[in-house]
């Protein structure tokens, strides 16, 4: 039986083992924060709003599962991202409104990252006025902060707003204070680009002179800098610029300047406005041929950007199969970890009945253990008691034989003094017997643990005296003299 157990508890700690190197395996898989980090990091590595919407909600899933609130906020501003570059404005706005309500209860979340893309989604749907008060949340949040990089971005992001809805007063306040931040910073690349959405708003106020200034010293700054999209976009506005100054043959030179750096970097809507304004050009001084060439090209940068439409919409849906099949392998993988906890509950369920059928075999093996061990022990004291009553009482029942011979000695003589000594003996011989009974009850209830055994000094001289006088009778029925020596301590 005892074997029996071992094997049991062997097999349990083997099924344990293999159960939880399941669980941790599944957890390492399904429950890694660096998985929702990568997904969080493809956010903002792709620009396909239907992947961007994939990854938010997967590293939303995870975040939930994982009770990481600080991911998924982080996930739900990724989703608020990815719907509002799909069109989705509603959609987006619910997400960033749960991401800024969660975020009450985070300590590590920066709320004007919030508020900036709120900010962006009321913009695209036209609510500038709301736009612009979450903007203000921002930065008043950033102002509190050291981000002056996020806080420069989000004074040019109001002033953006503010020229859209004709405020440009204020539109160029916050220019100015985005310049002045980016000139300490000295982020020339940002200064350059403040400093030409300032000139496109002096521009939009007729104030031609100062735009002309801003524009010509922004696109020096981002020269320098490297920035083909900016010098490319502000070139062509300093064209536009130029042409209602009437300095025909200088726009003519930036527009084709900045149409160059269009299209070496595939900018299709600044190629289709500037062949449109060269075409214009080149029409009103009756140069058909080239003003058929750039009309030409504005078409065929707006078929393209219909056929791009067209790719793009195409390539969502590919993103939705894509991601359909996806969606199957994460349910795939969903109903596999259900089976999975369901094996769990299972095996542990198994296990307990085993281990409890296991203790009441070793229960019922110990009883019967104990029972036998007490009924060898009781057979034991039986034998042993039988051996003790047959060796002890030889001795006064031979006495009895030799007195019952000395008696019928006594009667066939009629040696009346003969019998009287013979009564004495019998007398004596039987307190022996007696006095030996008693002893052997003694034992008995010694051996059934009934009291406990006190050790005393004995005297050697009595306890030969005692044997000598049980054997005595027997002795002298034959005629036997028994002689004890003092006993020498």
């Amino acid at each position: 039986c005892i074997r029996y157990l071992a094997i049991v508890l062997s097999m349990l700690l083997s099924v344990s083992n293999h159960v939880f190197s399941q669980i941790n395996l599944e957890d390492s898989m399904m429950m890694d924060t660096e998985k929702i980090n990568a997904y969080l990091d493809l956010i903002y590595e792709d620009s396909d709003p239907q992947k961007i919407i994939f990854y938010a909600q997967e590293a939303l899933n995870l975040a939930v599962f994982l009770n990481n609130e600080d991911r998924q906020i982080a996930a739900l501003i990724g989703l608020g991202y990815g719907y509002r570059l799909k069109g989705a404005l509603q959609q987006s706005m619910e997400q960033l409104l749960k991401a800024a309500s969660l975020s009450q209860n985070s300590d590590n979340v920066n709320l004007e990252i919030i508020y900036m893309e709120i900010s962006n989604t009321l913009s695209r749907s036209g609510d500038y006025e709301q736009a612009l008060t979450y903007n203000r949340k921002a930065i008043a949040i950033l102002k509190e902060g050291d981000d002056d990089y996020n806080l420069a971005a989000t004074l040019l992001n109001s002033g953006s707003t503010f020229s859209k809805t004709g405020q440009y007063d204020s539109a160029l306040t916050y220019f100015g204070k985005s310049k002045r931040i980016f000139k300490e910073m000295n982020f020339m690349m940002g200064l350059g680009h403040a400093l030409g959405n300032e000139a496109l708003a002096y521009f939009r106020l007729k104030r031609l002179d100062e735009a002309k200034a801003g524009f010509v010293e922004a696109i020096a700054i981002l020269e320098t800098e490297s920035d083909a999209y900016g010098v490319s976009n502000f070139e062509i506005q300093l064209g536009r610029l130029l042409i209602q100054q009437r300095d025909t043959s200088s726009a003519v030179k930036h527009i084709l300047s900045g149409l160059t750096k269009a299209r070496s970097l595939d900018l299709k809507e600044q190629v289709k406005d500037a062949s449109l304004t060269l075409s214009s050009i080149y029409a009103a001084k009756n140069d058909k041929v080239r003003a058929y060439d750039y009309l030409k090209l504005m078409q065929e940068m707006k078929d393209s950007i219909a056929n791009e439409e067209i790719v793009k919409k195409l390539a969502n849906q590919r993103a939705d199969f894509e991601i359909s099949l996806k969606q199957a392998e994460i349910d795939i993988s969903e109903q596999k970890r259900k089976n999975q906890n369901v094996a769990l509950i299972s095996g542990a369920i198994i296990l307990f009945l085993v281990l409890i059928f296991s203790l009441v075999l070793y229960r019922n093996f110990r009883a019967k253990l104990i029972l036998s061990r007490e009924l060898t022990s009781l057979n034991e004291s039986k034998d042993k008691l039988f051996s003790i009553v047959s060796h002890d009482l030889r001795g006064p029942v031979s006495a009895f034989k030799g007195v019952a011979q000395m008696i019928k000695i006594a009667v066939s003589q009629k040696q009346t003094d003969l019998l009287i000594e013979v009564a004495d003996e019998v007398h004596k011989t039987a307190n022996q017997l007696s006095g030996l009974l008693d002893n052997l009850l003694s034992w008995a209830v010694k051996e059934k643990g009934e009291f406990n055994a006190v050790k005393e000094k004995i005297s050697i001289d009595e306890l030969l005296k005692d044997i000598e006088e049980t054997y005595h009778g027997m002795a002298k029925a034959k005629g036997i003299h028994l002689v004890i020596e003092k006993f020498q301590e």
